[in-house]
């Protein structure tokens, strides 16, 4: 029960005591062994999830995701390692859109420079669906509107402008 329970330690401690009863029952000593592989399987685990958590917070997403799956592998119904693996994949996938925004982004603003403004709202407007409310994406769409706006004001004073003169010299 204490080993169905995932309580190794205890499971073990149980196993050891059985086994000074009965010093000739092979079924002790096998479950023993059994159990107390899996207690080190679970520290080896444990330690590993330690490790997890540490490259998360230095965001070294490589090494935390190394050692995830090595945890997995290692116990893959441990359900803190399931729920951290979820953590890893949240921040993998977090950086992977912060890399695709700031990519897209540089992208935009050269465009922007060759007054390319459909083709940047197009790019931002893509990233703001893919990230709604996005603190960089957002300030970068509106500021391309009124660019574009700004281009199409000019043009029609100049087109305006233009007209006026022919208008003058006839």
């Amino acid at each position: 029960e204490e080993s169905a329970s995932r309580r190794y330690a205890r499971a073990a401690e149980l196993l050891e005591s059985a086994a000074r009863l009965d010093t000739n029952n092979l079924d002790v000593a096998a479950q023993l062994e059994k159990a107390r592989a899996r207690l080190e399987q679970n520290r080896k685990t444990g330690q590993l999830l330690e490790e997890v958590r540490q490259a998360l917070e230095q965001q070294d997403l490589n090494t935390a995701e190394q050692k995830m799956l090595a945890a997995l592998d290692a116990d893959s119904e441990n359900e803190e390692a399931i729920g951290l693996a979820d953590e890893v994949d949240k921040a993998i996938r977090r950086k992977e859109l912060e890399a695709r925004i700031e990519q897209g982004v540089a992208k935009a603003r050269s465009l922007l420079l060759v007054e390319s403004f459909d083709e940047a709202l197009e790019i931002l407007s893509g990233l703001e669906a893919e990230s709604p409310g996005s603190p960089v994406v957002g300030p970068w769409l509106t500021h391309v509107k009124q660019q574009k706006q700004e281009a199409e004001r000019r043009a029609r004073f100049e087109a305006q402008l233009s007209e006026t003169r022919t208008l003058m010299t006839r």
